[in-house]
């Protein structure tokens, strides 16, 4: 039988390994917002539920003529 040794301190990774997130939900500070152009509000809730342990606004918006999402860090 192998011996499997148990380490502390080592950190743990803050999203999936080779694999980055979409929108840059970690990176807004409050008050900080981005546009999502194409997305659904589905897209969107579904990656800040996932990932995401802040609290966000969205809204359904035209930006430029192009529909999309517009979203807020609000805590």
């Amino acid at each position: 039988m192998t011996m499997i040794k148990i380490d502390t301190d080592v950190p743990m990774p803050t999203q999936h390994a080779g694999r980055r997130m979409r929108y840059p939900l970690r990176e807004l500070e409050i008050g900080q917002s981005f546009f999502a152009p194409g997305k659904s509000r589905a897209n969107i809730s579904s990656a800040i539920s996932k990932r995401a342990p802040k609290r966000f606004v969205t809204q359904i918006r035209v930006e430029d003529g192009v529909k999309g999402i517009r979203v807020w860090r609000a805590e």
